[in-house]
C-alpha cells in the first residue's frame, strides 16, 4: 500500500483504551508526510468520530457525508487525538476518500492548536 498525506482508511485502532481514547474500527486521515508515509512502518494518523461532543473544540473538524459520501455518517476530526499505528492496523489496501484542500489546512490548523505550535 502507498500511503499519503491526507488519504483516509479504515483502521482496527484495538480495544484496549481507556477513557475518551479513540479505538475500534473506524476511519482515520493520514497526517504523517509523504517520505515518513513511504519508508516508516508506522504512520501518523487522526482518527474520526461519529460521536457528537458535547462541545466543539478549536482542535475538531467537522466533517458531512453529504461532502464525502464514503464516510457514511456526518463525523469530528479529532486533532487533539493524533496517533501513531502500524500499517498493519490498515484494513484495507486502498483510501476509501482524500480530504480536500481547503479541510486539510483545517486539520492542519487544529493540529497546529493541539500542539501549541502557533505561538
Amino acid at each position: 500500500m502507498e500511503f499519503k498525506r491526507g488519504q483516509v482508511y479504515i483502521a482496527n485502532l484495538g480495544k484496549d483504551v481507556v477513557g475518551s481514547e479513540q479505538g475500534g474500527i473506524r476511519p482515520v486521515v493520514i497526517l504523517q508526510n509523504n517520505i515518513g508515509n513511504k519508508y516508516s512502518p508506522n504512520i501518523i494518523c487522526i482518527p474520526f468520530s461519529t460521536k457528537k461532543p458535547k462541545k466543539i473544540l478549536p482542535t475538531h473538524i467537522y466533517i458531512s457525508k453529504d461532502d464525502y459520501t464514503e464516510v457514511r455518517k456526518d463525523s469530528i476530526i479529532l486533532a487533539d487525538q493524533i496517533k501513531t499505528i502500524s500499517k498493519e492496523r490498515i484494513l484495507q489496501p486502498t483510501p476509501i476518500t482524500v480530504i480536500r484542500s481547503d479541510a486539510m489546512k483545517k486539520i492542519e490548523e487544529s493540529v497546529k492548536t493541539s500542539l501549541a505550535l502557533n505561538w
